[in-house]
């Protein structure tokens, strides 16, 4: 199954996600954008699941949280979390099986740690204390503003401005982060 070309905006909500999984099985997530949510995307006991080109903006907890599961792949999207008790991405102690993390980028405000990685009991602040720490991961992916069009609240458009660091850094050459018809 496939989710694609979808944009959730939610203001007022409890702990979960914008996109919540339990159990998918080979489910692909595509094309979405999610933004001013409490979580972006909560995976628990996913097998198979492929996370490509979304953008999650400002989440007022973490971007991605992976808790089980196995062969997972997280490619070609801008992670960009803004609360002060998250991370961009959180991977549980369980849920490292097959992870496949590559051409993303990671932005987190205000927060402690930007990646928690707890399979090896890690939080780490910055793109480069996660990079030495888990070197299997992310070979191709970065830490920085991605230069949206505009951030306004109620008037978002989270395109890329032209001189954006994620044009043109996609595995296939494209950009990095959701592609939507109309922008």
């Amino acid at each position: 199954s496939t989710l694609r070309q979808c944009r959730v905006s939610l203001c007022g909500f409890g702990w979960g996600g914008a996109l919540s999984l339990y159990r998918a099985r080979q489910f692909t997530v595509h094309d979405c954008v999610l933004y001013r949510a409490m979580n972006g995307i909560m995976m628990q006991e996913c097998t198979g699941t492929r996370l490509l080109h979304n953008t999650i903006y400002r989440t007022r907890a973490h971007g991605i949280i992976i808790n089980g599961g196995e062969d997972t792949v997280i490619r070609n999207n801008i992670i960009y979390a803004g609360g002060v008790s998250g991370s961009a991405l959180y991977v549980a102690k369980n849920a490292d099986a097959g992870l496949q993390l590559d051409y993303n980028c990671y932005l987190d405000t205000g927060t402690s740690a930007l990646i928690t990685w707890l399979p090896l009991a890690g939080k780490f602040p910055t793109f480069w204390d996660y990079r030495l720490a888990v070197r299997e991961q992310d070979q191709h992916s970065m830490s920085d503003d991605p230069l949206f069009v505009s951030t306004v609240q109620g008037q978002e458009d989270l395109t890329l401005r032209p001189e954006s660091p994620c044009r043109g850094r996609a595995d296939d050459g494209g950009d990095l982060g959701a592609h939507l018809p109309g922008g």
